[in-house]
């Protein structure tokens, strides 16, 4: 199922690959990221049992890491929104969660291995863009 919630990279490519969480259950994520009143979306959703959703093309910028607050992160284009130059995943689960299921690890892994097949080598926390968020809160980074 795509995402209504996207728009036109305007000749941009992907160079990152932001990380989330949903901070709430996977189907819960789903029916909000492929709301049309949400105005939020993103490429991939990653369920606990592995499932990966690609709701937005990447040819496509999906609404996911648009809003700028205190960004530790040094590659930002200052006045051009991070959508149209980064890759959203979000993973299911919630910030304080300390226990992640293998198939869901080895799924992320999997995508972002592929993305960086397409050229997308950096993965950054969706904090590095936005400070008020905690994303991707305790997902084991290492393994990525």
């Amino acid at each position: 199922m795509l995402s209504p919630n996207r728009s036109p990279r305007d000749g941009w490519r992907p160079i990152a690959t932001v990380i989330h969480i949903t901070d709430g259950s996977g189907q819960g994520a789903l029916a909000w990221l492929t709301n049309a009143e949400s105005h939020v979306s993103a490429h991939f959703l990653v369920q606990a049992n592995g499932r990966v959703h690609q709701l937005v093309p990447l040819d496509e910028a999906a609404w996911h890491a648009g809003r700028v607050d205190h960004p530790t992160w040094d590659s930002l284009i200052p006045g051009v929104s991070p959508n149209v130059y980064t890759v959203g995943i979000e993973i299911e689960g919630t910030g304080a969660q300390t226990i992640w299921p293998d198939a869901q690890v080895a799924s992320v892994t999997k995508l972002v291995a592929a993305l960086r097949k397409q050229g997308i080598m950096t993965i950054i926390p969706h904090r590095a863009i936005n400070a008020s968020k905690t994303c991707p809160g305790t997902f084991p980074w290492e393994a990525l």
